[in-house]
Protein backbone atom coordinates (compact mmCIF):
# COMPACT_ATOMS: atom_id res chain seq x y z
CA UNK A 1 0.00 0.00 0.00
CA UNK A 2 1.38 3.43 -0.93
CA UNK A 3 2.26 6.03 1.64
CA UNK A 4 -0.36 8.44 0.30
CA UNK A 5 -3.06 5.79 0.63
CA UNK A 6 -1.85 4.71 4.08
CA UNK A 7 -2.13 8.27 5.35
CA UNK A 8 -5.56 8.57 3.73
CA UNK A 9 -5.02 12.02 2.34
CA UNK A 10 -8.16 13.92 1.39
CA UNK A 11 -6.84 14.27 -2.15
CA UNK A 12 -7.10 10.51 -2.57
CA UNK A 13 -9.93 9.93 -4.99
CA UNK A 14 -10.85 13.58 -4.92
CA UNK A 15 -12.06 15.66 -7.82
CA UNK A 16 -10.09 16.95 -10.75
CA UNK A 17 -10.19 20.40 -9.13
CA UNK A 18 -8.23 19.10 -6.13
CA UNK A 19 -5.50 17.78 -8.38
CA UNK A 20 -5.40 21.06 -10.28
CA UNK A 21 -4.97 22.98 -7.00
CA UNK A 22 -2.07 20.72 -6.05
CA UNK A 23 -0.46 21.22 -9.46
CA UNK A 24 -0.95 24.96 -9.12
CA UNK A 25 0.86 24.97 -5.77
CA UNK A 26 3.75 22.97 -7.24
CA UNK A 27 4.00 25.41 -10.13
CA UNK A 28 3.77 28.36 -7.74
CA UNK A 29 6.69 26.97 -5.72
CA UNK A 30 8.72 26.53 -8.90
CA UNK A 31 7.83 30.05 -10.06
CA UNK A 32 8.87 31.51 -6.69
CA UNK A 33 12.28 29.85 -6.92
CA UNK A 34 12.64 30.95 -10.55
CA UNK A 35 11.81 34.52 -9.51
CA UNK A 36 14.40 34.32 -6.74
CA UNK A 37 17.13 33.09 -9.10
CA UNK A 38 16.18 35.64 -11.76
CA UNK A 39 17.05 38.57 -9.50
CA UNK A 40 20.25 36.99 -8.19
CA UNK A 41 23.66 36.73 -9.85
CA UNK A 42 23.71 32.95 -10.29
CA UNK A 43 27.49 32.87 -10.70
CA UNK A 44 28.01 34.74 -7.43
CA UNK A 45 25.36 32.55 -5.80
CA UNK A 46 27.13 29.39 -6.93
CA UNK A 47 30.43 30.70 -5.59
CA UNK A 48 28.83 31.55 -2.25
CA UNK A 49 27.35 28.06 -1.94
CA UNK A 50 30.66 26.43 -2.87
CA UNK A 51 32.55 28.43 -0.25
CA UNK A 52 29.94 27.91 2.48
CA UNK A 53 31.11 26.25 5.69
CA UNK A 54 28.97 23.11 5.75
CA UNK A 55 29.94 22.32 9.31
CA UNK A 56 28.02 25.44 10.27
CA UNK A 57 25.18 24.29 8.02
CA UNK A 58 25.18 21.00 9.95
CA UNK A 59 25.08 22.93 13.24
CA UNK A 60 22.14 24.98 11.95
CA UNK A 61 20.35 21.80 10.91
CA UNK A 62 20.89 20.34 14.39
CA UNK A 63 19.41 23.48 15.96
CA UNK A 64 16.41 23.24 13.63
CA UNK A 65 15.81 19.57 14.51
CA UNK A 66 16.05 20.40 18.20
CA UNK A 67 13.39 23.03 17.56
CA UNK A 68 11.21 20.32 16.03
CA UNK A 69 11.61 18.35 19.24
CA UNK A 70 10.53 21.39 21.27
CA UNK A 71 7.49 21.90 19.03
CA UNK A 72 6.54 18.24 19.48
CA UNK A 73 6.78 18.52 23.26
CA UNK A 74 4.67 21.68 23.19
CA UNK A 75 1.90 19.77 21.42
CA UNK A 76 2.39 16.80 23.74
CA UNK A 77 1.73 19.09 26.69
CA UNK A 78 -1.48 20.30 25.05
CA UNK A 79 -2.57 16.70 24.48
CA UNK A 80 -1.77 15.79 28.07
CA UNK A 81 -4.07 18.56 29.32
CA UNK A 82 -6.93 16.70 27.63
CA UNK A 83 -5.97 13.27 28.99
CA UNK A 84 -4.47 12.20 25.66
CA UNK A 85 -1.17 10.51 26.47
CA UNK A 86 1.58 10.33 23.86
CA UNK A 87 5.23 9.54 24.53
CA UNK A 88 7.95 12.09 23.83
CA UNK A 89 9.23 10.01 20.93
CA UNK A 90 5.70 9.47 19.63
CA UNK A 91 5.03 13.21 19.62
CA UNK A 92 8.29 13.85 17.76
CA UNK A 93 7.44 11.16 15.21
CA UNK A 94 4.03 12.70 14.56
CA UNK A 95 5.53 16.18 14.28
CA UNK A 96 8.06 15.03 11.67
CA UNK A 97 5.34 13.19 9.75
CA UNK A 98 3.29 16.39 9.78
CA UNK A 99 6.30 18.31 8.44
CA UNK A 100 6.66 15.87 5.53
CA UNK A 101 2.95 15.85 4.68
CA UNK A 102 2.60 19.63 4.96
CA UNK A 103 5.58 20.23 2.67
CA UNK A 104 5.21 17.64 -0.06
CA UNK A 105 1.96 15.68 -0.18
CA UNK A 106 -1.24 16.84 -1.90
CA UNK A 107 -4.60 17.65 -0.46
CA UNK A 108 -3.56 19.00 2.93
CA UNK A 109 -3.87 22.58 4.09
CA UNK A 110 -1.65 21.69 7.03
CA UNK A 111 0.44 18.75 8.15
CA UNK A 112 -0.73 19.61 11.67
CA UNK A 113 -4.17 18.23 10.92
CA UNK A 114 -2.65 15.04 9.55
CA UNK A 115 -0.62 14.36 12.68
CA UNK A 116 -3.78 14.60 14.77
CA UNK A 117 -5.61 12.10 12.54
CA UNK A 118 -2.92 9.51 13.30
CA UNK A 119 -4.30 9.44 16.84
CA UNK A 120 -7.97 9.08 15.87
CA UNK A 121 -7.92 5.29 16.12
CA UNK A 122 -6.33 5.30 19.57
CA UNK A 123 -8.64 8.03 20.88
CA UNK A 124 -11.88 7.74 18.87
CA UNK A 125 -13.91 9.72 21.41
CA UNK A 126 -11.42 12.62 21.49
CA UNK A 127 -11.41 13.66 17.85
CA UNK A 128 -12.76 17.15 18.50
CA UNK A 129 -10.10 17.71 21.13
CA UNK A 130 -7.33 16.37 18.87
CA UNK A 131 -8.29 18.79 16.11
CA UNK A 132 -8.63 21.64 18.58
CA UNK A 133 -5.17 20.83 20.00
CA UNK A 134 -3.40 21.38 16.67
CA UNK A 135 -5.32 24.60 15.97
CA UNK A 136 -4.44 25.85 19.47
CA UNK A 137 -0.83 24.81 18.90
CA UNK A 138 -0.71 26.66 15.57
CA UNK A 139 -2.29 29.82 16.99
CA UNK A 140 0.31 29.93 19.77
CA UNK A 141 3.03 29.52 17.16
CA UNK A 142 1.53 32.43 15.23
CA UNK A 143 1.49 34.60 18.34
CA UNK A 144 5.12 33.71 19.04
CA UNK A 145 6.12 34.62 15.47
CA UNK A 146 4.41 37.99 15.75
CA UNK A 147 6.03 38.60 19.13
CA UNK A 148 9.44 37.74 17.74
CA UNK A 149 8.93 40.01 14.74
CA UNK A 150 8.04 42.78 17.18
CA UNK A 151 11.23 42.07 19.14
CA UNK A 152 13.18 42.18 15.89
CA UNK A 153 11.84 45.65 15.13
CA UNK A 154 12.93 46.87 18.57
CA UNK A 155 16.38 45.25 18.33
CA UNK A 156 17.00 46.70 14.86
CA UNK A 157 15.99 50.11 16.09
CA UNK A 158 18.11 49.93 19.25
CA UNK A 159 21.21 48.35 17.68
CA UNK A 160 21.27 49.68 14.12
CA UNK A 161 19.05 52.76 14.50
CA UNK A 162 16.73 51.38 11.79
CA UNK A 163 13.08 52.01 12.69
CA UNK A 164 11.83 51.72 9.11
CA UNK A 165 9.91 48.54 9.95
CA UNK A 166 8.12 50.06 12.93
CA UNK A 167 4.84 49.72 11.04
CA UNK A 168 5.30 45.96 11.34
CA UNK A 169 5.13 46.35 15.11
CA UNK A 170 1.88 48.25 14.82
CA UNK A 171 0.25 45.68 12.57
CA UNK A 172 1.51 42.85 14.79
CA UNK A 173 -0.03 44.41 17.89
CA UNK A 174 -3.27 45.03 16.00
CA UNK A 175 -3.41 41.41 14.85
CA UNK A 176 -2.73 40.10 18.36
CA UNK A 177 -5.48 42.36 19.75
CA UNK A 178 -7.89 41.08 17.10
CA UNK A 179 -7.02 37.47 17.85
CA UNK A 180 -7.53 37.97 21.58
CA UNK A 181 -10.87 39.67 20.88
CA UNK A 182 -11.96 36.75 18.68
CA UNK A 183 -11.07 34.25 21.41
CA UNK A 184 -13.01 36.25 23.98
CA UNK A 185 -15.95 36.36 21.60
CA UNK A 186 -15.92 32.58 21.31
CA UNK A 187 -15.75 32.30 25.07
CA UNK A 188 -18.54 34.73 25.89
CA UNK A 189 -21.23 33.65 23.46
CA UNK A 190 -22.75 30.47 22.10
CA UNK A 191 -22.21 30.46 18.38
CA UNK A 192 -25.19 29.35 16.23
CA UNK A 193 -23.59 26.30 14.64
CA UNK A 194 -27.05 24.97 13.80
CA UNK A 195 -26.97 26.69 10.39
CA UNK A 196 -24.46 24.01 9.35
CA UNK A 197 -26.97 21.27 10.00
CA UNK A 198 -27.30 18.94 12.95
CA UNK A 199 -24.36 16.67 12.09
CA UNK A 200 -21.78 19.34 11.27
CA UNK A 201 -23.19 21.76 13.82
CA UNK A 202 -22.55 19.38 16.70
CA UNK A 203 -19.01 18.74 15.58
CA UNK A 204 -18.15 22.39 15.09
CA UNK A 205 -19.69 23.23 18.43
CA UNK A 206 -17.65 20.48 20.08
CA UNK A 207 -14.48 21.66 18.37
CA UNK A 208 -14.98 25.33 19.31
CA UNK A 209 -15.81 24.34 22.89
CA UNK A 210 -12.59 22.34 23.20
CA UNK A 211 -10.58 25.21 21.72
CA UNK A 212 -12.05 27.72 24.17
CA UNK A 213 -11.35 25.38 27.09
CA UNK A 214 -7.72 25.16 26.03
CA UNK A 215 -7.37 28.94 26.00
CA UNK A 216 -8.99 29.15 29.43
CA UNK A 217 -6.18 27.02 30.86
CA UNK A 218 -3.81 29.82 31.88
CA UNK A 219 -1.00 27.55 33.05
CA UNK A 220 -1.09 25.59 29.80
CA UNK A 221 -1.10 28.81 27.79
CA UNK A 222 1.94 30.26 29.55
CA UNK A 223 3.93 27.01 29.23
CA UNK A 224 2.97 26.47 25.60
CA UNK A 225 3.62 30.08 24.63
CA UNK A 226 7.06 29.98 26.27
CA UNK A 227 7.91 26.84 24.28
CA UNK A 228 6.58 28.53 21.13
CA UNK A 229 8.92 31.48 21.64
CA UNK A 230 11.90 29.16 22.20
CA UNK A 231 10.93 27.16 19.12
CA UNK A 232 10.76 30.30 16.98
CA UNK A 233 14.11 31.41 18.38
CA UNK A 234 15.58 28.06 17.32
CA UNK A 235 14.36 28.76 13.78
CA UNK A 236 15.95 32.22 13.88
CA UNK A 237 19.23 30.78 15.18
CA UNK A 238 19.20 28.06 12.51
CA UNK A 239 18.75 30.65 9.74
CA UNK A 240 21.42 32.88 11.24
CA UNK A 241 23.85 29.94 11.20
CA UNK A 242 22.99 29.27 7.54
CA UNK A 243 23.77 32.90 6.79
CA UNK A 244 27.02 32.78 8.78
CA UNK A 245 28.03 29.67 6.84
CA UNK A 246 28.15 31.96 3.79
CA UNK A 247 29.20 35.22 5.45
CA UNK A 248 30.82 34.83 8.92
CA UNK A 249 30.24 38.51 9.73
CA UNK A 250 26.46 38.24 9.36
CA UNK A 251 24.63 39.80 12.33
CA UNK A 252 21.66 38.36 14.17
CA UNK A 253 19.43 41.47 14.35
CA UNK A 254 18.09 41.41 10.73
CA UNK A 255 17.45 37.66 10.93
CA UNK A 256 15.45 38.15 14.14
CA UNK A 257 12.93 40.11 12.09
CA UNK A 258 13.26 38.48 8.67
CA UNK A 259 12.90 34.85 9.82
CA UNK A 260 9.46 35.08 11.48
CA UNK A 261 8.13 37.46 8.82
CA UNK A 262 9.19 35.08 6.04
CA UNK A 263 7.32 32.23 7.76
CA UNK A 264 4.23 34.43 8.16
CA UNK A 265 4.31 35.30 4.45
CA UNK A 266 4.67 31.61 3.58
CA UNK A 267 1.50 30.72 5.53
CA UNK A 268 -0.52 32.16 2.64
CA UNK A 269 -1.62 28.96 0.81
CA UNK A 270 -0.12 29.79 -2.57
CA UNK A 271 2.71 27.30 -2.98
CA UNK A 272 3.27 23.76 -1.72
CA UNK A 273 4.24 24.03 1.95
CA UNK A 274 5.29 27.65 1.41
CA UNK A 275 8.31 26.46 -0.60
CA UNK A 276 9.91 29.23 -2.58
CA UNK A 277 7.71 31.88 -0.96
CA UNK A 278 9.42 31.52 2.43
CA UNK A 279 12.93 31.52 0.96
CA UNK A 280 12.18 34.42 -1.39
CA UNK A 281 10.68 36.53 1.39
CA UNK A 282 13.64 35.83 3.67
CA UNK A 283 16.14 36.77 0.97
CA UNK A 284 14.33 39.98 0.02
CA UNK A 285 13.95 41.06 3.64
CA UNK A 286 17.66 40.53 4.31
CA UNK A 287 18.52 42.52 1.18
CA UNK A 288 16.28 45.25 2.55
CA UNK A 289 18.67 45.44 5.52
CA UNK A 290 21.80 45.65 3.41
CA UNK A 291 22.77 41.99 3.00
CA UNK A 292 24.19 41.18 -0.46
CA UNK A 293 21.73 39.41 -2.74
CA UNK A 294 23.97 36.38 -3.32
CA UNK A 295 24.61 35.98 0.43
CA UNK A 296 20.93 36.41 1.33
CA UNK A 297 19.78 33.96 -1.33
CA UNK A 298 22.47 31.41 -0.46
CA UNK A 299 21.43 31.56 3.19
CA UNK A 300 17.77 31.16 2.20
CA UNK A 301 18.55 28.12 0.02
CA UNK A 302 20.68 26.53 2.75
CA UNK A 303 17.69 26.83 5.09
CA UNK A 304 16.05 24.17 2.92
CA UNK A 305 18.62 21.62 4.13
CA UNK A 306 17.09 21.05 7.60
CA UNK A 307 13.56 21.19 6.15
CA UNK A 308 14.44 18.44 3.70
CA UNK A 309 16.10 16.38 6.44
CA UNK A 310 13.03 16.70 8.69
CA UNK A 311 10.72 15.85 5.78
CA UNK A 312 12.79 12.81 4.83
CA UNK A 313 12.71 11.59 8.44
CA UNK A 314 8.95 12.20 8.47
CA UNK A 315 8.45 10.17 5.29
CA UNK A 316 10.42 7.24 6.74
CA UNK A 317 8.51 7.44 10.03
CA UNK A 318 5.18 7.50 8.19
CA UNK A 319 6.07 4.21 6.51
CA UNK A 320 7.20 2.70 9.81
CA UNK A 321 4.06 3.94 11.59
CA UNK A 322 1.89 2.38 8.90
CA UNK A 323 3.71 -0.95 9.14
CA UNK A 324 3.63 -1.08 12.94
CA UNK A 325 0.19 0.40 13.51
CA UNK A 326 -0.45 3.06 16.14
CA UNK A 327 2.64 4.22 18.00
CA UNK A 328 3.03 5.48 21.51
Amino acid sequence: MSLVRSIKLPAEGRSFASRVRYLFKVLAAGAAFAFLFHFTDTKALGTALQRADYWIVAAGSAVFLFGQYLAAQRWRGVLKSGSVTVSRLGALRLNLIGTFVGNFLPGQGSGDLVKSTFLFRRFPDRRAFLLASVVYDRLLGLLAMLGLALAGVVVLGAVDGDWSMANVAGWSLLFIAGLVAAIRYLHNMQLPWSFLGEFLGKRFAGFSGQLVELFRNRRLFLRSFALSVVFQLSWVLALWLMLRAVQPSATLAPVLLAAPLAVLVATVPVSLGGLGIREGAFSLLLQRFGVNADVATAGALLSLVPLLIASLLGACLAFVWHEQGDGN
